[in-house]
Formats: structure tokens, C-alpha cells, sequence
């Protein structure tokens, strides 16, 4: 006999022997005499059997149960024949034909909860099984302890267990019980078949027959499990090609192709499909690939797909070898060359004798400027600020609006320099939705990309590149930005060398991918950004010359906040307002000394410092009047700008003053707590960009 067990392994025994059955029980009975300190001793008890007696004991089940008294009513039984409808449908013919063998034996199908779903088969001497059926009943291990089945659910392993290794004693007569799993699509168990034998054990236990026996019971129900689960797969492949047969004639009767042409045609209409042989020549085409390809449509069979592709193209080896992928090529149409990005669906693998193209497939073609552009609407950078939303009526900042928006007109490149925190990511989608608010808007943070990565992000790769680089290749920023706008935020902190490459890209228009060999026309519009002094930089040799002045064609300074007069205090109110509003909070108000510590503050972080200081405030006072101490919690070294404000501060408030960065990373704490460690929310509630977020956070070590 075999033992089949969780790792794998199999430990042969030729047969039983008294010895060995005697071993079993004395082991199961010193267990149920100290559960707490036993070890096994027996050689034939499994460890994993023995975890299963500890899990049931722990569960205060009692093995003296009656184990067929837990039978799901009718209706709940009715339910779950339903659920596993499709799983009954192969077994019954299969257990059918076996059954006119089946004597002095069962098998049954349990479910993966462990619900006996079918049973065929008799013992010799009857048991309460027989009269009872099993049908119906309830075995899983909460309810009948430790069995071959709720082991091999567990495990998703084969088992074979002896009668005393049952926890329950209603299985002792049981001589031997196999089990194994059956798998869904998921590699879950779904059911298990179980093969029970009930022998007299004088007669049969140290025979050869017995050994015999037992030996092939586990291949027997091992095979009996494939042949069902192959029959499942293919029963459910039948029917999902069925439904969606009916579903796409229903939706065009006209048509009646393989179900690749219906799911592509139905989630593509607007791109061009066409279907080809497997002699390689063209079966059908949608609409719009007659007209791309500019095809006659009365003569459809009469184009080969050769004909489109220049020789040795990828897309004829990828259905050569029946693989369904995506790939980027060229099209040949009319004696002009269109890049394109192909989608290939095999049909038939079947080789056609008649040539190598390797069987039929369906193509779906999207030009690929289109690809590309569908690909940066789906990146998540989005421009959702306009010059509206810029809030201030100080001079300053007025004059740099006014300032941006006469750029935005021009197609040349813009630089923004400023204090972190003044608002310059907002300036930069503000130009972009003025003047091209169709394009994609595509940004790039340089200082918190790594270095090593900074260059595949900027400009793509091709498959294969690098260790760890997507299978297709992947299209960068400056491709994503094609028709639009690229913003570099933290442009000086991009690594010296590839300046020298993105300057090539600003000057002649033109990207090439990394490990690729063609270059592909571009035409965007960069909005740099930058806290550090560039021409500094440039004098340091930290930076390039011939860059900075390629960015630099347009520029604009924005204002601290300490230079924008009366500003603070607006801003202060409307984060208020909206503040409280996206939580659901009554609405904060600042006393007259309040305000006039936020006029006379110099706000170092600006906008950025402010509107944590209000998140901190806000939450702090939350239905009381926001005092001056609510702001001034993260500035203990008091700087002068403070100390000559207008407002007056309690010693005692003072005393309990933190440091500036506790004050920041509480900010972030409370933000994260409130949206459930959501990071696009609670950047949005802070008022920061994600990448900058994600910096803080591993500043002041806030893990989620």
C-alpha cells in the first residue's frame, strides 16, 4: 500500500498487518488520553493525520457523534446540487458505468465544504450508511473530525487513510479510505471523490490481496478524478462558447464567425479586425480595416496578408506558433509605412499542408499614435486645475497669471521656478488646460524617480531590455506626451546624463525607445519645474547649459506666499470650507487673532505649510474657533516672523509646542487614518501630489 500525504512524498508498505492496525489504535488512544502532551509514537500515523486530531479536539468535537445526523435540509441541499450542477453532470454517467463494479466498496463526491453531492456502491456487511444514504450529509472536519476527504480538500493532495485514523468512531469499520481532490480553473478543490472500503479485518488484514487492493484503490480513484475533471473543463468550454455565440448573433445576425472574431469585433468595433486563413489570406474584415488597409472588399479573398508586412515580421511567427500577444509593427499600405500596434488571436493551430503560415487567427490593428494616446488617458495624469482655481488677488500673483496664460499661447517650453509649496504643479496643468486641454498632460517627478529608473520611464524600452522589463516594451513619458504637454517637476534634480539625451529629444523632435532601433516623431510641449537655482546649477556643472536655456525659453517666477499680500488669509478660508465639507464636519472659524497670526506669519513652507498647519488646526479644535496655538503647533523655535505677528501667545500653549516635522507627519498621519491609507485621497486632502506624498512618508518612516 501507498500512504499519500500533503508534501508529496509516499511511504510503500506491501500490506497490512496486525501489527500495524494495532499500532494505529494504541496511538489514537493515547491522544484522546493526553491530547495536550502527546507525540507521536506509532511509525504509521502521519504528522499531518495528528494535526487534524489536534484541530478537532481544539474544536471540543466529541468523536462518539452520530456522523450521519448532520443532513442539510431539503431546500439548502437542492442549492447546492445547483451550485455544482455542472460537476454532477459528468459524474453521474461516470459513476453509472462504474457502479455495476462497485461491490464491497463506495465512492463518493464531496464538495470542497464538505457536503456528500453523489455515492454509488455497497458493503458486504450492511452498515447505517447504506440504510441511511449519504447523500445530503454534512462531513466536513468541524463536524466529523479528521477524513481522507476534509485532509485532501485541506492539502490539495491525494490521501489514503485507515479506519482508527478517523477521528469519529462511527468510521473504525472502516478498513481503507482514499481521496483525491478535484480541481476548478482556479487550481482550487472543487470536490473530491473518495474510494471507502469495509472488509472483515480477520480476513483480510496481512493478506496479499488486501495489499494488492489497497495498492490500486488510489490509482483507481486518482484516475476516475482526471477523467472527470477533463470532461469538466471541456463541458465548460463548450458552454462559454456557446453562450457567447448566441450572444453575438443576437447582437448581429448577419454575422457568423469563430467566437475570437465576435469578442474582438464587439470590445473593438472602432478598430480594424480582420480575420485570415490558414493559408494566410484575408477571411474578413470589418469596416474599418477596409478602409485603413484601402481594400477592395468585393475581392477580399484575393489579398494576402503578406502582402501588408514587410518579410520576416513577428506578427507571422506569433501565429505560426498559435500565441495570442501583442506586438508593435509596420503596416505597408499603398507604398507608405504606418507604425501600428497588433493584437493577434489564434484560431486553429492546425497546420495547412499547403504552405508554413501555421493556421488561421483574427488581427486587430490600432494605429499607433492612437495606442499610445489611449494609453496616457488611462496613466492617471490628469490636469484638473485651471487658472480659476488659483486662488489670490495680491498683485503678485495676478501678474503671474496674467504672465502664464500670454505663455500658454506659445508652443515654446516654459520653466517655473519657486519656493516648494508655491504652487507651481498647479501653474503647469493651469497653461496646459488653456491652451491644449485636449492632449494628455503627462508628469514626471525627478527627484523622486530612482536614478536607475528614470531614464526607461522618460523615454520607454523594447521587449527584452533589461532584466525585469515588460515582455511587450513599454512606451515613456515623452511618447505618452505626444500632442500634449510633458511636466518635469523637480528638474534639477534629473541625473546629469540623461540631460544630455533629453535635449536631443527637445531638439529634433524624435524618441527612441531603450533597446530599440527606430526613432518615432514626437511633438510636445515641456513645463519644467523647479525649487533650486538652475543657473547656479549650470555654473557648478550640476546642470547643462544648452538645457537650461532650452527650457528656460519662456519663464515664470511664482511668489512666496509671504509676497502675496492678503492671500494667506483667503486661501486659509477657502481650505476651510472645502476642508470641512469633504469630511462632513461643521465648518471651523478663525478668531481675529487667528487671522492676524496668518497675515503676519512668513508661512517658509508657503502654501504647503499652510494648509497643514489647517489640517492640524481643524482637526485639533474640530467645533471650537481655531486660535493661534491650533496653528502654531509645529514651530517651536518661534523665528522672528513669527514673534513679531500680531497675535499674542499663550505661555502654556508654547510649552506644548512640537517640533515642525512631528507637526508635518501628524498632517500625514490623520490624513492617512482618514482615508483608510488611500494614497490618492489623502494626497488630495493634504494638498500634495502622490510622488511627494510617498517621499514624506519614508521621511518621517510612515509604513501602511
Amino acid at each position: 500500500m501507498s500512504r499519500f500525504h500533503p508534501d508529496g512524498n509516499s511511504v510503500p508498505n506491501t500490506y497490512l498487518s496486525w501489527e500495524r492496525w494495532r499500532c494505529i489504535q494504541d496511538c489514537k488512544r493515547s491522544f484522546f488520553e493526553d491530547p495536550f502532551s502527546f507525540s507521536v509514537s506509532c511509525p504509521y500515523v502521519e504528522p499531518f493525520v495528528v494535526e487534524s486530531w489536534k484541530r478537532c479536539w481544539e474544536m471540543e468535537l466529541d468523536p462518539r457523534i452520530d456522523v450521519y445526523a448532520n443532513r442539510l435540509e431539503d431546500e439548502a441541499f437542492r442549492q447546492v446540487l445547483a451550485k455544482h450542477e455542472d460537476l454532477l453532470s459528468v459524474c453521474r454517467p461516470l459513476f453509472s458505468e462504474f457502479e455495476q463494479s462497485a461491490h464491497n466498496f463506495h465512492v463518493s463526491l464531496i464538495d470542497s465544504d464538505g457536503i456528500v453531492l453523489l455515492q454509488i456502491g455497497r458493503f458486504s456487511t450492511p452498515v447505517r450508511l447504506e440504510i441511511v444514504g449519504a447523500s445530503g450529509l454534512n462531513w466536513s472536519e468541524s463536524i466529523v473530525g479528521t477524513s481522507s476527504h476534509a485532509l485532501a480538500v485541506r492539502h490539495k493532495r491525494p490521501v489514503q487513510l485507515l479506519g482508527s485514523e478517523y477521528y469519529c468512531n462511527a468510521f473504525e469499520p472502516i478498513l481503507c479510505s482514499s481521496a483525491f481532490p478535484i480541481f476548478d480553473t482556479a487550481n482550487q478543490v472543487e470536490a473530491v471523490l473518495t474510494m471507502v472500503f469495509r472488509q472483515d479485518k480477520a480476513a483480510l488484514v496481512g493478506s496479499e490481496f488486501e495489499g494488492d487492493l489497497l495498492n490500486e484503490s488510489m490509482a483507481i480513484i486518482a484516475a476516475l478524478a482526471r477523467a472527470i475533471t477533463s470532461q469538466l473543463q471541456l463541458l465548460r468550454s463548450n458552454r462559454s462558447l456557446t453562450r457567447l455565440n448566441a450572444a453575438y448573433n443576437n447582437l448581429n445576425q448577419k454575422l457568423k464567425q469563430s467566437l475570437a472574431i465576435q469578442t474582438v469585433t464587439m470590445s473593438g468595433i472602432d478598430r480594424s479586425i480582420i480575420t485570415v486563413d490558414k493559408a494566410g489570406m484575408l477571411v474578413q474584415c470589418n469596416p474599418t480595416a477596409i478602409r485603413f488597409l484601402h481594400i477592395d472588399e468585393t475581392r477580399l479573398s484575393d489579398y494576402d496578408l503578406r502582402d501588408f508586412f514587410p518579410p520576416g515580421s513577428s506578427v507571422f511567427s506569433l501565429i505560426r506558433q498559435q500565441k495570442k500577444d501583442q506586438v508593435e509593427d509596420t503596416l505597408l499600405i499603398d507604398g507608405s509605412r504606418h507604425p501600428c500596434v497588433i493584437d493577434i488571436w489564434p484560431l486553429d493551430s492546425s497546420n495547412s499542408p499547403e504552405n508554413d503560415f501555421g493556421g488561421s487567427a483574427v488581427l486587430q490593428i490600432q494605429n499607433a499614435e492612437s495606442y499610445i494616446r489611449s494609453i496616457s488617458q488611462n496613466t492617471g495624469n490628469l490636469a484638473k486645475y485651471r487658472f480659476s482655481d488659483i486662488i489670490g488677488k495680491s498683485s503678485a500673483i495676478r501678474q503671474a497669471i496674467d504672465m502664464a496664460k500670454r505663455f500658454a499661447m506659445s508652443p515654446e517650453n516654459i520653466l517655473l521656478t519657486g519656493q516648494s509649496g508655491t504652487g507651481k504643479e498647479i501653474f503647469a496643468q493651469s497653461i496646459h488646460n488653456y491652451s491644449t486641454p485636449s492632449g494628455p498632460f503627462i508628469a514626471l517627478n525627478c527627484a523622486s524617480m530612482p536614478r536607475s529608473l528614470i531614464e526607461s520611464e522618460l523615454f520607454g524600452y523594447e521587449s527584452g531590455s533589461f532584466t525585469g522589463a515588460d515582455k511587450k516594451g513599454r512606451p515613456g513619458k515623452i511618447e505618452l506626451a505626444n500632442g500634449g504637454t510633458l511636466f518635469l517637476d523637480e528638474i534639477g534634480d534629473m541625473p546629469y546624463e540623461i540631460q544630455a539625451v533629453l535635449l536631443r529629444v527637445l531638439q529634433d523632435k524624435k524618441v527612441i525607445r531603450i533597446g530599440g532601433s527606430q526613432y518615432k516623431s514626437v511633438h510636445f510641449r515641456v513645463i519644467a519645474a523647479t525649487n533650486r537655482d538652475l543657473a547656479a546649477m549650470v555654473k557648478d556643472g550640476l546642470f547643462r547649459e544648452d538645457l537650461f536655456f532650452r527650457l528656460s525659453v519662456l519663464f515664470i517666477h511664482l511668489p512666496p506666499l509671504c509676497e502675496r499680500d492678503g492671500d494667506a488669509e483667503l486661501f486659509a478660508d477657502s481650505f476651510i470650507r472645502n476642508y470641512c465639507a469633504r469630511m462632513n464636519w461643521p465648518i471651523s472659524t478663525l478668531t481675529p487673532e487667528a487671522r492676524a497670526f496668518i497675515r503676519g506669519y512668513q508661512w517658509p513652507g508657503n502654501l504647503r505649510q499652510l494648509e497643514n498647519a489647517l489640517i492640524y488646526a481643524i482637526n485639533a479644535c474640530r467645533d471650537k474657533d481655531i486660535e493661534p496655538y491650533h496653528l502654531q503647533k509645529g514651530d517651536l523655535s518661534r523665528p522672528d516672523d513669527m514673534a513679531s505677528s500680531d497675535s499674542s501667545i499663550p505661555a502654556s500653549s508654547m510649552d506644548e509646542a512640537l517640533p515642525l516635522v512631528e507637526y508635518e507627519r501628524r498632517a500625514i498621519m490623520a490624513a492617512l487614518q482618514h482615508t483608510e491609507n488611500h494614497i490618492p485621497r489623502a494626497a488630495e486632502i493634504l494638498k500634495v501630489s502622490k510622488s511627494t506624498l510617498y517621499r514624506k512618508m519614508r521621511e518621517y518612516g510612515i509604513d501602511i
